[in-house]
């Protein structure tokens, strides 16, 4: 089996380095082409004038100030190619001087007149001492050919130097390294110590390891090492202490270290027969991988004020990174090293472009960081829950800075990702996407951003239909109706009525859905969350939120009802009736009237169906409650009528069929008619004038 995994090793690498020298070959033909072309044109072309207009001879005066020349051109190319590799790095950063010294041209060039100048200088040896053959006229025409390429070398050498220097060509160059194998050969493993050196030669290095990465574990400088259970158990102990290392059971990829009655797992990785171990963090990143040039570049550009050359930047790390997840074979361990590095290069440009109030860099990294992660939402876990992570991060400070435009995109992205996730059944990731969204929203409405806080609602809303459809994730449901609820109270303090009405319309929809497909749990929470927003919006006297809460609770009643829960209808019943009761004591004609005839239709349904019956009950308790509400103010007298009429609707339904819910909404007739009565007298003692008298 081992000899089988060495194989398999071994022609994956070779199929590897083929790939790679081929395509070298090719990067390299595509830019020395433009030279290989120039020389044949002077090879063949020159020749054919020279033969038809004569050749201009070559003495050796004309030898020398060639070659002078050469060395002169040779001492200016160099010069002003070490000036544009200053201005790039100086411009954006030292990374890209390996941009060009991997470019050939520099050293095609380079190579061609040190050549030219050698051959000139020997030539001119030779000329001296009379020491050519034969051979002398095809020798000079060869130098003369050769000093001519070089001269219009520098043509196509001049133009790439200057379009290397642009930005977007650079990055363009960086891009191209981005890749699975570049970026995992960018983490370097600092193993500790060999399971098979154990004991041995790396007792050393086990001993110093334990004092590193464990606090407390200074007793092992003289400390016993051995192995036992078949060496898949190493013990370090003194007379006091002691401390096991131990491999799983099937040798897979973690270690366990018991110490203290704790135990903390380290990282193995398998290398020929032994095994390596390191800490789980151990890993660090050389400076060779290939995101950080282009970073370096995009960091440059936004303290410039250059959006472009943003924009250009991280549309190349977020393509690029797309492809690799997309087109790659990569297992959890690689994704997560990939997704890692990319959301933390990520997260450092969009708290900066935060930070720095430039937005529209601000929104076009929220942009790659969400592409990324609907991206990952279709293979991986944990890139997805890296993306959320990431965006909460950026949409905090942008929030903070009071960047409503990128606080927005953070929160609809959030809850597109979110989405994406409860889709594909990530439930963790869908979860902080909620909570993300919750924190976010909370900021901006803080920051009195209205339109960031109505984003935040409909991200709720985006998730929660999509969780509503998922059995196993209700509780994701749950949450998201209780962060509405939460959100939207905050937005009532903050006197945001916009944002308010939406918080009862999302609500209103992630309800529907949720009842829709009997995650009743859910329902509560979103009937409750409505209640309170009820409340809250009539108190503050948001007459437009106020009757969509009231509305949004109708919508959720009809399903209920069609699905006979009684319980749940009770409750939505006992909500219209605290929501509305709510309204009246604040005027609130819209929400009251409706509160009074959602009711009604709920009596009137709940009548016609014998499990039910709670909820009926609840409906006639409301509409007595609500109706005696109104005829305590003036201007909704009337309404008090309308329940009056309702309560008589009701009873003709039941009348026949239930004698005590009758005599019920008859008490309740005569409560209304009461407080009307009670109403109407303290009006004409109000409006009677006072007598005087004269003693």
């Amino acid at each position: 089996m081992a000899k089988i995994d060495f194989l398999k090793s071994l022609v994956k690498n070779i199929r590897f380095c083929l790939k790679s020298s081929i395509v070298i070959l090719g990067e390299l033909f595509g830019l020395c082409k433009i030279y290989l072309i120039l020389l044949a044109i002077v090879m063949i072309a020159f020749p054919i004038i020279f033969y038809y207009f004569g050749s201009p001879g070559i003495d050796l005066d004309l030898l020398r100030i060639l070659v002078e020349s050469e060395v002169a051109m040779f001492a200016i190319v160099i010069s002003l190619s070490l000036v544009a590799v200053e201005l790039a790095a100086s411009s954006y950063s030292v990374r890209v001087i390996n941009l060009f010294k991997n470019t050939p041209d520099f050293w095609f060039i380079l190579e061609t007149y040190i050549g030219a100048i050698i051959f000139g200088l020997i030539l001119l040896k030779l000329i001296k001492n009379n020491d050519l053959s034969n051979f002398y006229p095809y020798i000079l025409s060869a130098y003369f050919y050769l000093s001519i390429f070089a001269f219009l070398a520098l043509v196509p050498y001049v133009w790439n130097t200057l379009n290397i220097l642009k930005p977007s060509t650079m990055i363009k160059m960086l891009a191209e390294k981005i890749n699975k194998q570049n970026i995992l050969s960018a983490y370097e493993k600092t193993h500790s110590f060999s399971w098979g050196n154990i004991p041995g030669n790396d007792n050393d290095k086990l001993r110093s390891f334990l004092r590193k990465y464990f606090e407390g574990i200074n007793w092992v400088g003289n400390a016993n090492i051995i192995k036992i259970d078949n060496d898949r158990i190493i013990r370090v102990f003194t007379e006091e202490k002691s401390i096991e290392i131990i491999l799983d059971r099937n040798y897979l990829t973690t270690a366990e270290i018991s110490y203290d009655d704790q135990q903390y797992y380290l990282h193995i990785e398998k290398e020929n027969d032994d095994f390596k171990i390191s800490y789980q963090n151990s890993e660090k990143i050389s400076d060779k991988e290939p995101i950080q040039p282009i970073i370096d570049i995009v960091c440059g550009s936004m303290l410039k004020y250059d959006y472009e050359t943003v924009k250009i930047g991280l549309r190349a790390i977020g393509e690029n990174s797309n492809h690799i997840f997309e087109n790659e074979d990569l297992n959890d361990g690689e994704e997560e090293k990939i997704s890692r590095l990319l959301f933390d290069h990520m997260k450092r440009v969009g708290i900066l472009a935060a930070n720095t109030k430039d937005e529209d860099s601000a929104i076009e990294v929220i942009v790659n960081i969400s592409e990324n992660g609907i991206t990952g939402a279709k293979k991986f876990k944990s890139m997805t829950w890296l993306a959320v992570d990431t965006l909460r991060r950026v949409g905090g400070v942008a929030a903070e800075n009071k960047l409503e435009d990128a606080t927005k995109k953070v929160l609809s992205k959030l809850g597109f990702v979110g989405r994406e996730a409860a889709k594909n059944k990530y439930g963790g990731a869908a979860l902080w996407a909620v909570v993300s969204s919750s924190e976010i929203g909370k900021m901006a409405i803080k920051q009195n951003l209205e339109y960031a806080a109505k984003t935040a609602y409909l991200s709720f809303k985006w998730i929660g239909v999509v969780t509503a459809e998922q059995p196993e994730l209700e509780y994701i449901t749950e949450q998201v109706a209780e962060s509405i609820g939460e959100v939207g109270i905050a937005s009532v303090n903050q006197k945001m009525k916009k944002a308010a009405e939406q918080a009862a319309e999302s609500l209103g929809e992630v309800g529907i859905a949720a009842t829709n497909n009997n995650q009743f749990n859910a329902t509560r929470q979103v009937v409750k969350s409505l209640e309170n927003l009820g409340l809250s919006t009539s108190e503050h006297e948001f007459k437009d939120a106020a009757w969509e809460s009231v509305f949004s609770l109708r919508k959720i009643v009809e399903i209920t009802i069609e699905k006979v829960n009684d319980d749940l209808t009770r409750q939505i019943a006992k909500s219209l009736g605290e929501v509305g009761d709510a309204a009246a004591e604040h005027e609130l004609r819209i929400a009251s009237l409706l509160a009074v005839d959602y009711i009604r239709w709920v009596g009137l349904k709940t009548a016609q169906k014998e499990k039910l019956n709670e909820a009926l009950w609840q409906a006639i308790e409301s509409l007595e409650k609500v109706g005696i509400a109104v005829c305590n103010q003036k201007e909704l007298e009337y309404i008090g009528d309308y329940a009056i009429s309702y309560l008589g609707d009701i009873q003709k339904r039941v009348k026949q069929s239930n004698a005590e819910i009758s005599k019920q909404i008859e008490d309740s007739i005569k409560k209304i008619e009461d407080a009307k009565q009670k109403s109407e007298k303290n009006k004409i003692s109000k409006s009677s004038p006072k007598r005087s008298f004269r003693s």
